[in-house]
C-alpha cells in the first residue's frame, strides 16, 4: 500500500477516498450485522427455538468471534487500512444471512410436507373411521388365534418330547415297524437290551429276521389283520442276536409314523414264566401219574401176595411133578410181578423209607464191582469222589436203586462202547441257580451225578422221560420203569433230579439230595463206635421159607442162636420152654395165621417185659394198628432187606 503521508495532494486525495470507502463499508457491515439478529429472532418466532435455535446460537457466536479476533490483527497501525474489519464483518454477516435463508427454506419445506402429511392422515382417518372397529376386532381375533396356536404348538412339542421319553425309556420292550415292508422304524432301549442288537443293527432288520422259518406265514397273516386298538396277539417265539430263543407275548396297535402306516408293538418276555408253567404242569402231571401208579401197585402187591401165599400152600399139598412145575412157574411169575409192583410203588412215592445219614462215596465204591458187571467190558467206569462230602439224609435201599437204574439207562444208551462217570459233590445253591427248576431249592445239597457218552435223547423222548412205561432205551428195550422209579425215589427223599443231554454226545443225570443234620450224623457216629452188642438168642417168626432161611443163615454166621417158627401160633407153643433164653423177637408184622405179629409181640412182652422186638414188613406200622404201643417201642425193618440191614436192626436192639 502506498505511503499516504508522503504522497502530496494525490496522497491526501487517496486517503479521503479510503476514508469514504471505510465509512461506507462500516455502514454496510453494521446494517448487515444488525440484520442478522433480527432475522434470527424472526426465525425463532416462526419455527421455534427447538428447530432453529442451534443455528441462531451459531450466528451470534460467529459475530462475537469476529469482533474478538479483529482487534488482535498484528498489522493494525496508523498507516494500515482501517476498512478491513468492516469488510470481514460484512462478508460474515452476508454468509450468516444466506445460511439463515437456507435454513428458513428447509424448515419451511419441512413444515409444508408435514402439513401435507397431516392432511393426508386426516383424510385417511376420516375414510377409515367406519372400518377401524371391525379391523381392531379382527386383529384382536387374529392375535388370540396366534396365541392359541402358539400354546397348541408348545403343548404338542412337550407332548412329543414326553412321548419320546416314555417310549424310549419304557421298561417294557417296544418297537414300531412299517406294515408294508416289515422294517423297524423305531425301537426303545428295553428292546435293544432284550434282543442284544445295537440301534443301527435293529434299524437294518425286518420283523421276519427275528422269527423262526415256520412262523413267517403266521406273521404275514398277522400283518394283514388290522389292529384298531391295543390288542393281544398271543405268544410268539423270537431269536436274540446270539440265537437264544425268546417266548414273547405280543400286544400291538396300528398307528401312523412319519406319514407311513405302522404298528406299535409291546413285546413282553415270558420265557421264564412259560418255562415255570410248563415245569409246574409237568410236575403236577408226574405227581398224578405217580399217584395212580402207586395206587395200582398197592392193589397188585396185595393180590400178588395172596397168589404167592396160595401157591406156597398148593406146593405143600401136591406131589405131582407137572403140577409142581406149573406152580413153580406161577410162583416165579408172581415174584417178578411183585418186584415190578414195588418198583411202581417207588415211582409213585408209596414205598416206605428209612432215612439215615449215608456216605455216598462209600456206597458208590461198594457198588462199583456190581456196576462193572452190569455194564460189561465194553464200557469204562470212572468214579470221581467229591472232597469233604457231606452225608446225605436218605434211604440206602432207594439210593442203591437210583444208582443201578441210572447205570442201566446209561448202558442202554451205549450198546457198543463208551464211558460212564459217577461223581459226587456237596453244593450250595442260591436263588439264581434254582430258577430253571420249580422243584429246586436254595441251600446246601449233596449231588450224585451219572454221565455217559451214549446216543443222547431226542426231544420226543425227553417229553415223557420220567413217566412209567415210557421206554427211553434205544430200540425200545426194557419196561420203562427205571427212570420213573428214580424220579419217584428222589422226590420221596425230598430231593430233585435234573438232566442235560445232546443227541450223539451223551446224557448226564444229576440227583440232588438233602444233607443229613449234624445231630443225626453225630448220633450215627456214636452208634458205630459203641461197644459191640452181646450176641444172644433170636426167636425168628417168618412165614416165607426162603426169607426165613436167609435170616437164619445171616444170624448164625454172626454168632446168634436162632429159634425158628413159621407163624405166631408155633412161636407161642415154643415160648414157655424157650422164654428164658430168647433175647430178641424177629417177626413179620402181619404174619400168617390167626395171630398177627403185633399181637404176638404184645403177648410175649407181657411175660417178658424186657424182650427186644424187630418187626419186618412191606410198610411202616400205622398208629391205629393193634399193638401200636408195642410197635412204637420196636425196630421196623422193611422187606426186602439185605443182610447188612438185618444185622443193623438186630444189633440196634
Amino acid at each position: 500500500m502506498p505511503d499516504l503521508w508522503t504522497g502530496g495532494k494525490s496522497g491526501i486525495w487517496t486517503f479521503a477516498q479510503l476514508a469514504i470507502m471505510t465509512a461506507t463499508l462500516a455502514v454496510i457491515g453494521g446494517v448487515l450485522q444488525l440484520t442478522v439478529p433480527s432475522y434470527a429472532l424472526r426465525l425463532v418466532r416462526r419455527y421455534g427455538a427447538e428447530r432453529v435455535g442451534w443455528f441462531v446460537v451459531i450466528a451470534f457466536a460467529s459475530l462475537a468471534l469476529l469482533h474478538l479476533v479483529a482487534p488482535l490483527n498484528p498489522t493494525s497501525d496508523a498507516r494500515s487500512w482501517d476498512a478491513m474489519p468492516h469488510l470481514v464483518y460484512a462478508i460474515g454477516a452476508v454468509l450468516l444471512l444466506i445460511g439463515m435463508g437456507h435454513i428458513e427454506t428447509v424448515v419451511s419445506e419441512r413444515e409444508r410436507v408435514r402439513g401435507y402429511e397431516r392432511a393426508l392422515r386426516s383424510r385417511a382417518a376420516t375414510k377409515s373411521e367406519p372400518v377401524v372397529p371391525e379391523l381392531a376386532e379382527a386383529n384382536a381375533g387374529l392375535l388370540a388365534e396366534l396365541a392359541r396356536r402358539d400354546q397348541v404348538e408348545k403343548a404338542l412339542r412337550e407332548s412329543e418330547a414326553q412321548y419320546r421319553l416314555v417310549f424310549t425309556e419304557n421298561p417294557q420292550p417296544m418297537w414300531i415297524f412299517d406294515v408294508r415292508t416289515s422294517r423297524f422304524l423305531a425301537v426303545n432301549n428295553a428292546a435293544l437290551r432284550q434282543y442284544g442288537f445295537t440301534r443301527e443293527e435293529f434299524s437294518a432288520l425286518t420283523v421276519r429276521d427275528l422269527l423262526p422259518g415256520t412262523a413267517v406265514g403266521r406273521f404275514l397273516q398277522y400283518v394283514a389283520d388290522c389292529c384298531s386298538g391295543a390288542e393281544a396277539h398271543g405268544y410268539w417265539q423270537h431269536y436274540r442276536k446270539d440265537g437264544t430263543p425268546l417266548d414273547l407275548e405280543i400286544t400291538a396297535t396300528d398307528i401312523t409314523y412319519a406319514g407311513a402306516p405302522a404298528r406299535l408293538v409291546r413285546a413282553e418276555d415270558i420265557t421264564q414264566r412259560r418255562r415255570r408253567e410248563l415245569e409246574s404242569r409237568q410236575s403236577e402231571r408226574m405227581t398224578l401219574i405217580g399217584r395212580m401208579a402207586g395206587g395200582v401197585a398197592e392193589h397188585f402187591d396185595r393180590w400178588l401176595n395172596e397168589i404167592q401165599g396160595h401157591t406156597s400152600c398148593l406146593l405143600k399139598l401136591t406131589q405131582e411133578a407137572a403140577a409142581v412145575e406149573q406152580l413153580n412157574q406161577i410162583a416165579s411169575a408172581s415174584a417178578r410181578a411183585t418186584a415190578l409192583a414195588r418198583r411202581l410203588l417207588i415211582a409213585g412215592g408209596r414205598h416206605p423209607v428209612q432215612l439215615e445219614p449215608l456216605d455216598l462215596n462209600g456206597l458208590v465204591r461198594g457198588q462199583l464191582p456190581t456196576l462193572r458187571r452190569l455194564l460189561g467190558d465194553h464200557i469204562t467206569v470212572e468214579h470221581q469222589c467229591g472232597s469233604f462230602l457231606s452225608p446225605a439224609m436218605v434211604d440206602r435201599h432207594l439210593v442203591e436203586s437210583i444208582l443201578v437204574n441210572l447205570v442201566l439207562n446209561a448202558r442202554e444208551a451205549m450198546p457198543e462202547e463208551g464211558k460212564l462217570t459217577i461223581s459226587t459233590a456237596t453244593l450250595r445253591l442260591d436263588e439264581s441257580q434254582t430258577q430253571g427248576n420249580v422243584e429246586a431249592r436254595a441251600g446246601e445239597f449233596v449231588r450224585l451225578a451219572v454221565s455217559d457218552t451214549g446216543c443222547g435223547m431226542t426231544p420226543e423222548v425227553q417229553a415223557h422221560l420220567f413217566e412209567p412205561f415210557a421206554v427211553a432205551a434205544a430200540g425200545g428195550r426194557g419196561i420203562g420203569l427205571g427212570l420213573a422209579a428214580v424220579y419217584g425215589a428222589v422226590r420221596h427223599m425230598a430231593g430233585w433230579i435234573e438232566y442235560s443231554t445232546d443227541v450223539g454226545v451223551g446224557s448226564e443225570f444229576r440227583v440232588y439230595l438233602p444233607p443229613a443234620p449234624p445231630a443225626e450224623v453225630l448220633a450215627r457216629l456214636q452208634t458205630e463206635t459203641a461197644a459191640p452188642v452181646n450176641r444172644g438168642t433170636v426167636l425168628l417168626v417168618e412165614p416165607d421159607d426162603r426169607l426165613r432161611g436167609l435170616a437164619r443163615c445171616v444170624l448164625n454166621w454172626n454168632d446168634y442162636k436162632v429159634i425158628e417158627a413159621e407163624d405166631a401160633a408155633t412161636a407161642l407153643l415154643l415160648w414157655p420152654s424157650e422164654a428164658s433164653r430168647v433175647d430178641l423177637l424177629l417177626t413179620d408184622a402181619r404174619s400168617a395165621g390167626d395171630i398177627s405179629g403185633w399181637e404176638l409181640a404184645g403177648r410175649l412182652r407181657c411175660s417178658k417185659p424186657g424182650l427186644k422186638i424187630v418187626f419186618t414188613g412191606d410198610s411202616n406200622p400205622e398208629p391205629a394198628t393193634p399193638g401200636g404201643a408195642t410197635a412204637a417201642l420196636a425196630v421196623h425193618l422193611l422187606k426186602p432187606y439185605s443182610p447188612e440191614k438185618l444185622l443193623q436192626a438186630v444189633q440196634k436192639r
